[in-house]
């Protein structure tokens, strides 16, 4: 800017802002080009798209078992059965908050737990519940015990579903029960 009538004192001063001209140099204009065109392939965290299984791999076995039933999108079973001993501890496979817990009739008791970056981890046919809603949890902290409640159920096991930005994941890809 162009300082017009500083006195001697320099108490005062008044800037004149029509002479302010907004123009880049070729200089800054060449940088410019060169940071796009270098930022063009680098690699960035993206949001997920629609079909795309993002998931964070730092994932805790909920219950150690065996897998009696896998994961099949096709015929809506969004999860797999982990057949396990009865009453044994089922544990939160990730930190984060209850958002359900309590009972339906095909489920029984049901935990489900809302984690960070958009995933859902569900706990279904427990005995009894641990936790309540609102309650925080941590990776391993139980949340319930494995049972055989519900009208969907043969047995003491648990029924556990991986969501990811509303689409079922199969939770055998992330961790080994």
């Amino acid at each position: 800017p162009i300082v017009t009538g500083l006195k001697d004192t320099a108490q005062s001063a008044v800037v004149s802002y029509k002479d302010i001209q907004d123009s880049r140099s070729s200089e800054d204009s060449a940088l410019r080009k060169l940071v796009e065109q270098s930022d063009k392939f680098s690699l960035r965290l993206m949001a997920a798209a629609p079909g795309n299984t993002v998931v964070s791999l730092s994932l805790f076995s909920p219950v150690k078992g065996v897998v009696v039933a896998k994961f099949n999108a096709a015929t809506g079973h969004y999860g797999v059965d982990i057949a396990t001993s009865k009453n044994e501890a089922v544990k939160a496979a990730r930190e984060g908050s209850i958002i359900f817990a309590g009972w339906s009739v095909e489920a029984g008791y049901v935990i489900i737990i809302q984690h960070s970056v958009n995933q859902l981890t569900v706990y279904k046919h427990n005995s009894a519940l641990l936790k309540k809603q609102g309650d925080v949890v941590k990776a391993g902290d139980p949340v319930a015990i494995v049972g055989n409640s519900g009208d969907y159920t043969s047995g003491p096991h648990l029924h556990f579903e991986l969501w990811n930005n509303g689409a079922p994941i199969d939770p055998e890809q992330y961790i080994q029960f």
